[in-house]
């Protein structure tokens, strides 16, 4: 039991400091101005440059998040932990940059992770915007 606690906190730890890490990319205000554009003009406003960007830092997101879930899978990440990172992710694929970022990074991920997102999160979140 101490083993599986010790993993635990580890993976929890891991988890914040890699998330950490990404929000400071929040700072920059740069990506903050095509975040708030994306938001309100919409992706297809963004030039070719701020869209590479985008999609930059969301392909960096769904490697933590896939990271996540293979810690999660192995029993090392808590089962309440990871519900709040399956909620996030629900919410992000309903996004057109998401669901372009998947388009084209999706098929580079893990056979379990891709189709976790497949079946599992896309569905859920179309579910949740009717």
């Amino acid at each position: 039991r101490q083993n599986t606690a010790a993993v635990r906190l580890s993976t929890t730890q891991f988890m914040s400091a890699e998330l950490a890490e990404f929000n400071r990319t929040w700072m920059e205000k740069e990506l903050s101005e095509i975040f708030v554009q994306d938001k309100i003009e919409g992706y297809d406003s963004l030039t070719d440059v701020q869209k590479r960007q985008w999609y930059g830092l969301s392909s960096s997101y769904l490697q933590i998040h896939q990271g996540l879930f293979y810690q999660w899978r192995a029993g090392s990440l808590e089962q309440g932990v990871w519900n709040g990172r399956h909620r996030q992710l629900v919410q992000l694929m309903q996004t057109d940059n998401f669901k372009n970022v998947w388009s084209q990074w999706g098929g580079g991920a893990g056979d379990e992770f891709r189709d976790y997102v497949e079946k599992t999160v896309i569905p859920e979140g179309e579910g949740s915007a009717e």
